[in-house]
């Protein structure tokens, strides 16, 4: 008698076969290319047409996150912004001082010397 509970996946087979993983990592490469967004309900549709049944919009979302990819959008604006005043509040680098990152001397004469 062998303890199996190891040695047994409980975690269901994948949806989408291999080669259909690799179909869609290159139909949003070219997405990507084009500067298309695609989301998990587009995700979906496609893996519909492929599979022939419904497929939910979070299984179009996993597929996305499996396969590194993510929605890629601008960061916001505020509409009334002024962009010479956020020019004025930008950090600009300097140059780090001499000995700045040093930690500081140890005390002469602790215990455990």
């Amino acid at each position: 008698m062998q303890n199996r509970r190891h040695t047994t996946s409980y975690r269901p087979p994948p949806v989408l076969a291999p080669a259909l993983q690799e179909e869609l990592r290159g139909v949003l490469a070219e997405a990507r290319a084009r500067n298309e967004p695609w989301t998990g309900q587009d995700v979906a549709a496609w893996m519909a047409e492929r599979l022939g049944r419904p497929v939910s919009y979070r299984l179009g979302w996993s597929y996305l996150v499996r396969l590194k990819q993510s929605l890629q959008v601008p960061r916001p604006h505020h509409a009334l912004a002024d962009p010479e005043q956020q020019e004025t509040f930008k950090k600009t680098p300097t140059a780090p001082e001499a000995g700045r990152h040093r930690l500081p001397p140890r005390p002469r004469g602790a215990v455990g010397e």
